[in-house]
């Protein structure tokens, strides 16, 4: 009686089961329905969680503010685990409201400014996932009516062989209890040029937000927010005369400051000066970023100082120092071929920790430069025309070619 009675019950367990499975599919089914019904280009994907990638994301969605607006920055990780070739074809990110808003299509060359195929960087192959390839999309999504959706839901779309499908993926909670870092301090006083930076249109194609670090066992990206600060003289240029000379750099030397209280965690200050525009010195393990201070912040946050200037830390490990106090010069050491200061905030006491977003309280923007303008300056000593209306701009992360006066 006990075994039929127990029997039965697995029979009701199961039929449960099923029907909570189809269920869960009709809800992902149910999200696409308002993107095909309005996009007609691309109702040929037909929804379907058959598709064999695999899909993460390790770090939350998180919010910045940059000069144009609000974004949500997050990566999605894809695997193919599939005998075939699968080709991606684009994204859709949808909010979590009732009506499921678009909040961003991304397809064809858009997903491929994206996405970084870890097998191969040959445009015309990067987004054929090969069996067993993996790749990585770096998301810039901006909200436009600045509404912080609590989970965001998306579809990727697909084709193999002849069928094409969309992948609805489960919803990911965006982490809208972390805020960025505010600087009490600025990094640098005066002009500046964003070199590196945050990308959302990915003009940088090898910036620092896309460069991926193995590290106890686990990809991270330290250098998601971080910045390359090249100064400018009031021509807009970065250096004037022979630019085989440090000193003719406007940054060389220029010192270095703490952008909050906190303690001196670590420090390197003998790794000799490259000779711009090279490398001249031999790039290891232990010298890649240069002279360095770590310093450590508030709320298990660190600041990153890199490329110092050669024996200008003043500061070791286990001091206590205070805002907008002077700790290093700017220099041109490690993996660096001109002066400039590489800065950011990261999730941990380590190079290696997570990337996380900072803001200044307060700066004034005097332009911005396109990708091409930015070598052109950097490189060859050519001059930007500063703006003669320079924009206040407050509680703002820095965009790239952004030029900003810091004070």
């Amino acid at each position: 009686m006990i075994f039929h009675r127990a029997k039965y019950l697995l029979v009701i367990f199961a039929i449960c089961l099923v029907d909570c499975i189809k269920s869960l599919s009709q809800n992902y089914n149910n999200q696409l329905k308002p993107i095909y019904n309005q996009n007609k280009n691309q109702r040929e994907y037909l929804p379907s969680q058959r598709v064999p990638l695999h899909v993460d994301n390790y770090v939350a969605p998180q919010t910045v503010t940059l000069e144009d607006g609000v974004y949500l920055v997050y990566e999605l990780h894809i695997s193919n685990f599939y005998y075939e070739t699968i080709k991606l074809d684009g994204i859709e990110v949808l909010s979590d409201t009732i009506s499921k808003k678009v909040l961003f299509d991304c397809v064809k060359d858009c997903f491929q400014s994206k996405f970084k195929n870890i097998a191969t960087s040959n445009d015309s192959l990067k987004m054929n996932l090969l069996p067993g390839q993996r790749g990585i999309l770096f998301m810039w999504v901006k909200l436009h009516d600045k509404i912080i959706p609590s989970e965001l839901y998306h579809n990727i779309l697909v084709e193999i062989g002849t069928r094409k499908s969309a992948l609805p993926l489960p919803p990911i909670v965006v982490a809208t209890q972390l805020k960025p870092y505010k600087l009490i301090s600025p990094p640098l006083k005066g002009l500046w040029l964003v070199g590196q930076g945050a990308d959302p249109e990915v003009e940088s194609v090898d910036g620092h937000n896309r460069l991926l670090y193995p590290y106890a066992g686990k990809l991270r990206i330290p250098q998601r927010y971080a910045t390359d600060w090249v100064k400018l003289n009031d021509s807009g240029k970065a250096f004037e005369g022979d630019l085989t000379i440090n000193e003719n750099y406007y940054g060389f030397g220029d010192n270095v400051y703490a952008v909050a209280d906190g303690i001196i965690l670590q420090t390197q200050n003998d790794v000799p000066e490259n000779i711009p525009p090279n490398m001249t010195v031999p790039r290891t393990a232990k010298n890649i970023t240069g002279n360095f201070v770590i310093l450590k912040l508030e709320n298990n946050k660190s600041a990153y100082y890199g490329h110092l200037k050669t024996g200008s830390v003043i500061v070791k490990p286990g001091d206590k120092v205070k805002a907008g106090q002077v700790i290093a010069k700017v220099g041109n050491t490690g993996n660096s071929t001109a002066a400039h200061l590489h800065f950011q905030i990261q999730s941990g006491d380590l190079f290696m920790d997570e990337g996380y977003p900072y803001e200044f309280l307060s700066v004034k923007k005097f332009g911005q430069m396109t990708k091409s303008a930015v070598n052109d300056v950097a490189d060859k000593g050519a001059s930007f025309k500063l703006s003669s209306s320079p924009t206040r701009l407050k509680n703002v992360h820095p965009s790239y070619g952004s030029v900003l006066f810091l004070e």
